[in-house]
């Protein structure tokens, strides 16, 4: 930012304005007051002129426009006339002079300058838009992106009115996105950039969101529905000849960390909420806490330094996440992913955890990428089965076991549990409860033999790929700061999916919520929908 010095001539020039304007900066000359009085003077002559500049600039704009100009319709030729209205900016309102044309043959006005400007009918203009909306996606609630807005920005906005902007914004994206899908398979779709990245990622999961149905005040049939979301990742790393990591990490070594987390898993996956079918059985909140419990202080990780060694590091992170279902949300992975030349990445990967739709969206989308099976995932499975197989001290077989899948040895542990069931059949014609020890040991080895061939670890780690899912898990736990909470509910299913959509783009690392807004198309039309109904409309 420039700091502009004044000589004492343009100072007098300044204090001459704020005796015009009726802002006291020359009294404060001569008073004792506080800086922030000071600042609040100095603050409302800097806004002053700030309103001014832009309203001369705006309205010179408006001045090189003279001739007739054609309707974005028909393509008539009609005079151009003058039209004033307030525009809220970032330093407050201005008077905006607009040009406007009337087509006597589509019976409606136009406004020739709107596209070029990026402006429609709304009296805020695209930066006091992307504050708006950029506050809702960031805050915990509306209310409170509005009550911030007036704080930082000095603007008073209805919740209506944020909501509102904030799901027009919403549904642009989700078009987008859906047009990104479309020219991806079509095959019209180009990288935005020429370098190629060197280590491509991405990671599938679901999340959870409380919907009611539309319509009337109140929550009317509420319900859980499963969100599906994707983390894109450039990353860097090294790829080495050996494993740089075969020991298993220090963390999964504590019995009392593995536990913990054995039973936070249970805990939280006991608590399925009502129409929750969709829920993962492992729920994120406990793997996120899997995956940060693992990032101990350094007098208690010796091999922290190690580690910061081999694992890849985090470059630009982009995010997808919708309403859809996971047929439909696979083709916008795809897109974003061709978007940012991630088929063209010399290695790739695709993370996941036990979800079915997980690994049929990677054969159907990300063939080529490595698939790897999240490694914290099986601990419960691992665990559970441990304690039937050792019920006085599972803690041995479960550390033996955990560091067989590290290194690469599923197929030691699979073999104990497959002796075990041998000697402890499944009955033919019974179907067994969830806590039969039978059954435990079967849910874990359908779960192993399912992903024994994404759990390569000791090869991904030579790779340089990442081994572990916490990259997603940190995302909806990201999601959710803004999406759940105690008598939050989204309307099913449009205002959810705008909601994510907003989110979404915030949490991007290419401040793509911003950079949508300000470069939006604006309207020739009162009706943004009229730009829509009319290809001539469109600004090129």
């Amino acid at each position: 930012m420039v700091r502009a010095k004044l000589n004492q001539q343009e100072w007098e020039t300044f204090l001459g304005l704020a005796d015009r304007l009726e802002i006291d900066v020359r009294g404060l000359l001569e008073k004792d007051s506080r800086f922030h009085v000071l600042e609040a003077a100095g603050h409302a002559l800097g806004r002053a002129v700030a309103q001014a500049t832009t309203e001369r600039l705006a309205l010179a704009r408006a001045e090189r426009l003279s001739e007739p100009q054609p309707c974005p319709t028909c393509g008539q030729q009609y005079p151009l006339l003058r039209r004033e209205r307030r525009l809220e900016t970032l330093d407050g309102p201005i008077e905006l002079h607009e040009p406007v044309c009337h087509c006597s043959a589509c019976r409606r006005d136009f406004f020739p300058q709107r596209p070029a400007l990026g402006l429609d009918q709304r009296t805020y203009s695209p930066a006091v838009v992307d504050k708006i909306v950029s506050a809702n996606a960031e805050h915990k609630s509306t209310y409170k992106a509005q009550k911030m807005l007036r704080k930082l920005t000095e603007l008073s906005i209805s919740v209506p009115e944020i909501l509102e902007l904030s799901s027009r914004i919403g549904r642009e994206l989700r078009e987008h996105l859906e047009e990104q899908a479309t020219a991806h398979t079509t095959q019209t779709l180009e990288p935005q950039y020429a370098q190629v990245p060197s280590l491509a990622v991405v990671s599938t999961d679901g999340g959870r969101i409380m919907t009611r149905a539309e319509g009337g005040r109140g929550v009317h049939d509420q319900a859980w529905k499963e969100t599906k979301n994707a983390c894109l990742m450039t990353m860097s790393s090294t790829p080495s000849e050996q494993d740089p990591h075969p020991e298993l990490p220090t963390c999964f070594k504590d019995r009392v960390y593995v536990e913990q987390l054995v039973r936070d898993i249970h805990s939280t996956a006991s608590r399925v909420p009502q129409n929750s079918s969709e829920i993962p059985v492992i729920s994120v909140e406990a793997e996120v806490a899997s995956s940060s419990a693992c990032e101990l202080p350094a007098e208690q990780s010796p091999t922290k330094k190690s580690r910061k060694e081999w694992r890849p590091k985090r470059l630009v992170r982009t995010c997808v996440s919708s309403m859809v279902s996971s047929d439909a949300f696979g083709p916008l992975v795809a897109g974003e992913a061709q978007h940012r030349g991630f088929y063209q990445a010399a290695r790739r990967a695709f993370l996941g955890d036990g979800q079915a739709w997980n690994w049929t969206l990677h054969a159907t989308h990300f063939p080529d990428f490595v698939a790897v099976a999240d490694f914290v995932h099986p601990l419960g499975y691992v665990y559970d089965a441990a304690k039937v197989l050792s019920p006085e001290d599972p803690w041995p077989l479960h550390l033996r076991a955990t560091t067989a899948c590290w290194q690469g040895r599923v197929s030691d542990f699979l073999n104990e549990l497959r002796v075990w069931q041998a000697a402890h059949p499944m009955p033919l014609d019974q179907k067994l409860p969830d806590e039969d020890p039978r059954s435990i040991v079967q849910t874990t080895i359908t779960y192993l033999e399912n992903n024994r061939s994404r759990m390569d670890y000791p090869a991904y780690r030579r790779q340089g790929l990442p081994v572990s899912s916490s990259m997603i898990e940190s995302l909806i736990k990201e999601m959710n700061f803004r999406v759940k909470g105690t008598e939050k509910f989204w309307n099913r299913p449009e205002g959810a999916d705008n909601i994510l959509q907003i989110r979404a783009a915030a949490l991007c690392d290419d401040d793509r919520l911003s950079q949508w807004i300000i470069n939006r198309p604006g309207s020739y039309f009162y009706r943004s929908s009229t730009r829509m109904e009319c290809p001539m409309a469109t600004p090129v």
